[in-house]
């Protein structure tokens, strides 16, 4: 079965949809026209496979959903691979398709054109993802949610699952896990658009492609969603987005930043907020959009941050269904907004109002295991799912990872970060460590670099090479790359806070340039500036027993040979997971069950070596001699 579905109340369109066969080029057409009550489908010809013909024979059927959406279901004999599609000039497939062993089930919305691609389904999946968003959803619909086999306890009954949900930067991750073990039963994603700002139902679209590329939420108890933090999602009296939000590494509000801090003082950010503010930071954001867009400030009523803005969609509420009293968020997110005090678990408006001009809506914050409320239904998620309050992804990571005291999270993802689980709030007034909070009721120490993973990629275009060749390459050379030592600004730095920085190289001579010694400096320096931020989050007071390392970069075989050089201390690093979205599936479980489970983290790998002084002396001289 092929089911096209289509939004009702269109004007009548007639869509030509080309399918080309992949190896021969040679191709047929089905024409498709559509209106609010009438669907049409005629299709014809030959396909050409492994040099033998077969003909696919099919039968339409459409009916009128009572949601407005109209579905057309196709059965046929045979059925075309996805890889075999290619669209001219008609709307975007989107969403998922569910393979049994002659059926696929696709869906088309009338928006944009766009490619389609095909990506492999991770274990336990029982969908594939095709298609690229092409423009932004006009609605929350995307496919019905695709049967799957349930999954079972080991007596024959029904397993209750737990789905954990990690809205980052990149993409959005949706893992299903057993309640009681936390075994992994199936997972999802779906990417999101590049760029310092976006819309933010691109992630809600992004969100419910997940949910289906993981198979539903059929079965699952609780969710809760782990998201990056500081993005300002402005919203309007009609639920609706007023601009698309400025997130975390958008830099242009770092002269609003640096005003604000010109106007209360260093000290009075820092004990109010626990946290000095910098460019990632929302209240910086708010400083930035009054300033220079006073016409969507006006427009502004409520403030959320991205979590928050999908919690409350999953709850029910958006455009046109805007109670903002529905809008929560937990502690860790909003200890980093710039105007929520960890110390006294309370907003402080004062410095919210400082900056915007005037008091917004803000949404309250859920204590670790209050529940937000109970999802409505959407595709792919049933209604009455409870929700959990959420949280900011470094929080979301130290909960899967389940840190506890003593332990330091090093995370290198697109940015890099620093972080120990403590008893007590910290605050620093010279802004190199933020003083957040955790998801647990403890605090999260942090410090944030904007450079992380992205320094491997520059020197992977830098060198031509991939990932696996640069670790080779870097680990040809000697520590200290023959004396050459890389800052890695490479689109400024928000520790140190250096926003309009640019990275450069240090020491370059004819006998050290060689390819070996350039890719080890460009992760020596990457892992100089996490080294800093070990040392800053130290000087707190608070105790580093393990380091703990994770992120994608962290599976880089260079990193986890130079790490341990550089920091001067052994390493662990756990098996490669999602733990942003593991610690949301950790919470939804604590929120479900009132207390955390007992959930065990796997193997892990310590990685010994021998401090080599010389990485670190080099990165403070390059340092030094730019003045920083």
């Amino acid at each position: 079965m092929r089911a096209i579905i289509v939004r009702a109340g269109l004007p009548t369109p007639s869509i030509n949809h080309t399918i080309v066969e992949a190896d021969t080029g040679k191709s047929d057409r089905a024409d498709i026209a559509f209106s609010a009550h009438k669907v049409v489908l005629e299709y014809q010809g030959d396909y050409h496979r492994d040099h033998k013909q077969w003909r696919t024979d099919m039968t339409c059927r459409a009916r009128l959903e009572a949601n407005g959406w109209i579905v057309m279901e196709i059965n046929a004999d045979d059925v075309w691979s996805p890889e075999e599609l290619v669209e001219r000039e008609s709307p975007a497939y989107v969403a998922s398709i569910a393979p049994t062993p002659h059926t696929w089930a696709t869906q088309i919305q009338n928006r944009g054109c766009g490619k389609l691609t095909r990506r492999k389904s991770g274990a336990g999946n029982s969908h594939r993802q095709i298609g690229r968003r092409t423009a932004r959803s006009t609605t929350h619909g995307l496919l019905p949610p695709t049967p799957y086999t349930a999954s079972r306890t080991a007596n024959g009954g029904p397993m209750a699952l737990i789905a954990g949900i990690d809205s980052s930067t990149q993409s959005c991750k949706v893992v299903v896990r057993d309640l009681e073990t936390g075994r992994l039963v199936r997972e999802g994603r779906a990417r999101h658009p590049a760029g310092t700002e976006v819309d933010p139902l691109l992630w809600w679209d992004a969100l419910l492609a997940a949910v289906l590329d993981a198979g539903g939420l059929e079965g699952v108890v609780a969710l809760s969603i782990g998201g990056q933090q500081h993005g300002c999602v402005c919203l309007n009296a009609a639920g609706e987005v007023v601009r698309p939000a400025l997130l975390w590494n958008d830099t242009r509000s770092a002269s609003a930043a640096d005003d604000l801090v010109a106007e209360l003082g260093a000290e009075a950010w820092a004990s109010g907020s626990g946290s000095l503010p910098v460019a990632s930071f929302t209240v910086t954001k708010l400083r930035w959009l009054r300033d220079h867009e006073p016409a969507n400030a006006e427009a502004t009523v409520a403030v959320a941050l991205p979590h928050d803005y999908l919690i409350w969609r999953l709850l029910g509420y958006g455009p046109g269904a805007a109670d903002f009293s529905a809008l929560v968020t937990d502690r860790s997110d909003a200890s980093g907004t710039g105007y929520w005090s960890p110390a006294t678990g309370a907003y402080r408006l004062d410095l919210l109002t400082h900056a915007f001009g005037r008091q917004v809506i803000v949404p309250r914050v859920l204590g670790p295991a209050d529940a937000a409320g109970e999802t409505a239904a959407f595709p792919g998620v049933p209604a009455g799912i409870l929700v959990g309050p959420g949280a900011g992804d470094n929080a979301g990571a130290a909960l899967g990872l389940g840190a506890g005291r003593g332990d330091v999270v090093v995370s290198i993802g697109t940015s890099g970060t620093v972080f120990a689980v403590t008893d007590a709030a910290v605050s620093d007034a010279s802004g190199t460590v933020a003083g957040f909070a955790d998801a647990t009721g403890l605090f999260l120490p942090l410090v944030a670099t904007l450079n992380a993973a992205r320094v491997l990629a520059a020197a992977g275009t830098l060198l031509g090479a991939d990932h696996d060749r640069v670790a080779e390459l870097a680990m040809q050379a000697t520590p200290g790359s023959g004396g050459l030592a890389l800052l890695p600004y490479l689109d400024g730095e928000r520790t140190p806070n250096l926003p309009t920085a640019r990275g450069s190289i240090h020491g370059l001579t004819l006998a050290n340039g060689t390819p070996p010694n350039l890719a080890r400096a460009m992760v020596e320096g990457m892992l100089c500036g996490l080294a800093d931020g070990l040392d800053a989050i130290a000087s707190r007071g608070v105790a580093v027993e393990r380091v703990l390392l994770i992120g994608g970069g962290a599976r880089n075989a260079a990193v986890q040979r130079i790490a341990p050089e550089v920091f001067g201390l052994p390493v662990t690093v756990p098996p490669a997971s999602e733990y942003v979205a593991d610690g949301a599936a950790r919470q939804a479980a604590w929120v479900h069950a009132g207390q955390p489970p007992a959930w065990t983290l796997g193997r892990t790998t310590r990685l010994d070596a021998s401090a080599q002084p010389v990485i670190r002396e080099q990165f403070a001289a390059a340092r030094r001699a730019l003045g920083y």
